[in-house]
């Protein structure tokens, strides 16, 4: 039972994700605006209530909407150069030593205090023997109750660099 209901919020939190994030393609490949994100946000929370709603009961709906607004709450937080850069150097640092980094700092514009932690799964080599890296972020902020989950993969360029897999395939 207990299992149904974390599938379910979890799921909760994906639909959020894909919800908020995905529909930035409208924007031309443009970076999406505050205004943007929190729109989709609030779009996200209402359709991903509904379903759950639907899915199973008040008590259901009133979790995965909880969660949904975490979720959107991590994601608006780090809307920022400072956060950004930050969370982008402890990746870099990760692909570059191959070992887990973390990253501690207090936001100039909220003054609430960030942490990142970056970790890595085990190495793997593409069919061409690229080796490529998959990093685990993780980003919390003080005053939320959720975190910030996301997976990336690097592969190592010719000249040397950790590039995205996808430019590299």
């Amino acid at each position: 039972m207990l299992s149904a209901i974390f599938n379910r919020i979890f799921g909760g939190v994906l639909l959020i994700a894909v919800v908020s994030v995905l529909p930035g393609c409208a924007t031309n490949g443009q970076p999406l605006s505050t205004e943007q994100k929190i729109g989709r946000c609030v779009g996200g929370i209402l359709l991903t209530t509904a379903l759950c709603r639907l899915a199973g009961d008040q008590k259901l709906a009133k979790q995965c909407a909880v969660a949904s607004i975490a979720a959107c709450a991590v994601w608006l937080v780090y809307n920022n150069a400072q956060d950004k850069k930050r969370i982008a150097n402890a990746r870099q640092r990760a692909l570059e030593t191959g070992q887990a980094q973390q990253d501690e700092w207090r936001n100039d514009g909220d003054g609430r205090m960030r942490k990142v932690s970056v970790s890595l799964r085990p190495d793997q080599m593409l069919n061409n023997g690229q080796p490529c890296r998959t990093v685990d972020i993780e980003a919390a902020s003080e005053g939320t109750e959720g975190l910030g989950k996301h997976t990336e993969t690097y592969c190592r360029t010719s000249e040397g660099n950790w590039a995205p897999q996808a430019t590299n395939v």
